[in-house]
């Protein structure tokens, strides 16, 4: 009896399928699969001056609020039993404040998100735009959810598990303000270089990588993952222990955004509205 070969394996998708085509996307993290790196993105100029700046204008006039702890929400959504609501809270781990902006008055910014990641708006967490004054940080953390604890399933009521994070850095910051990813490696040709991303910093084999705030940049990243059983057959989303990450210090004021997205559709109640859109 004649054999055939093996068909080739299926690639199945680990993570967000992103817009790898989208203007100024570049990877910066490792590919060697020894490392086991996650994959990290850059997007140079995501954002325009003007559009950072009315970022920033926004959330100084509607007021900064402190920032709650990942997971949790400043307002929970009132259709889901108050049992199943992850509580909110304000921890010393995360001593920025926020300001959260309603999808329809951030368009530009929520079209940009959505023509990167793939998705639809509805998918969108609320636009945030926090402000770290010098000594604020937010420390080590997942933005995803374990869902094997209690609160992980809260966390998921609304929306499903985070898959993808983009953080916009809306100012320049010299000193301080880096996001830092301690189980990542640099992709090899950024390694040490004293460049516009990581300032000289990395170490020789390229383990940390630590980039420095750039107006109108994106850092692009995923907080979960999908998995398989031995088939194909999707098992469902897992919290990615290798997007562990942390804001450290700020010497120099620093102003972000960042928008989550979910595995299905979010609904949220923003801390105001503008008067215009922007």
């Amino acid at each position: 009896m004649a054999s055939f070969p093996s068909p080739p394996p299926v690639l199945l998708p680990k993570y967000l399928p992103i817009n790898l085509n989208y203007p100024n996307l570049t990877l910066i993290t490792s590919i060697d699969p020894s490392l086991n790196s996650p994959p990290i993105y850059y997007v140079h100029d995501f954002l325009t001056i003007n559009e950072c700046d009315k970022l920033i204008q926004a959330g100084l006039e509607g007021g900064f609020h402190p920032s709650p702890v990942v997971g949790d929400s400043p307002l929970p959504d009132p259709t889901i039993p108050a049992t199943l609501r992850a509580k909110p809270k304000i921890s010393s781990a995360r001593t920025s404040t926020t300001i959260y902006l309603d999808r329809s008055d951030v368009p530009t910014l929520v079209s940009k998100v959505t023509n990167l990641t793939g998705v639809g708006p509805s998918q969108c967490e609320l636009p945030q735009v926090a402000q770290y004054l010098p000594d604020q940080k937010y420390d080590s953390h997942y933005d995803a959810f374990d869902t094997t604890t209690t609160n992980g399933v809260a966390f998921c009521q609304n929306g499903g598990q985070r898959i993808c994070t983009v953080l916009v850095y809306l100012n320049d910051v010299e000193v301080g303000g880096r996001t830092s990813f301690p189980m990542a490696f640099w992709r090899e040709d950024l390694r040490g270089e004293d460049n516009m991303l990581n300032g000289g910093q990395g170490g020789g084999d390229g383990r940390g990588v630590s980039v420095r705030p750039r107006k109108g940049g994106a850092v692009v990243f995923f907080p979960s993952h999908n998995t398989y059983d031995a088939m194909g057959k999707e098992l469902g989303l897992v919290l990615d222990p290798l997007a562990l990450h942390r804001a450290e210090e700020a010497v120099d004021v620093k102003y972000v955004s960042q928008v989550w997205i979910r595995a299905g559709e979010y609904n949220g109640v923003p801390s105001r509205r503008l008067s215009t859109p922007i």
